[in-house]
């Protein structure tokens, strides 16, 4: 019974090219199901890499605070009393995302649980 299930894959083995051709499409295989998985976390070593530099987190703190300069330019009319204090909502929310962000960021200081908790849901 064992030796018959070892020719069965030694045959299908040879079916599929050698090991050389059950290494490839093991890899295509891998690459179709976890292909986007592979992406997102190799983006997000990247950013954690790109983290543990000055530069780099002074990048994601200028990312952060372009996106607010533009959702604060979308807010509309600021000739109007809403327009303008919707303005005003949202630059004291940029103001406010972006210094809990500098201070996560500044590996020089360590938050506490509960400012950990504020922050990530103020940088949502």
């Amino acid at each position: 019974m064992v030796s018959g299930l070892l020719d069965t894959v030694n045959r299908l083995i040879k079916a599929f090219g050698g090991l050389p051709g059950i290494v490839s499409l093991l890899g295509v295989t891998l690459t179709s199901v976890f292909g986007s998985q592979l992406a997102t976390s190799i983006d997000d070593m990247v950013t954690n890499i790109k983290l543990k530099t000055d530069l780099g987190r002074q990048e994601l703190i200028s990312l952060k605070e372009e996106a607010n300069k533009r959702l604060i330019e979308m807010t509309g009319d600021t000739n109007t009393t809403a327009g303008k204090i919707a303005q005003s909502a949202y630059e004291s929310q940029s103001r406010a995302q972006t210094a809990l962000l500098e201070k996560q960021l500044d590996t020089r200081v360590k938050m506490s649980a509960e400012e950990e908790k504020i922050a990530k849901s103020l940088l949502e």
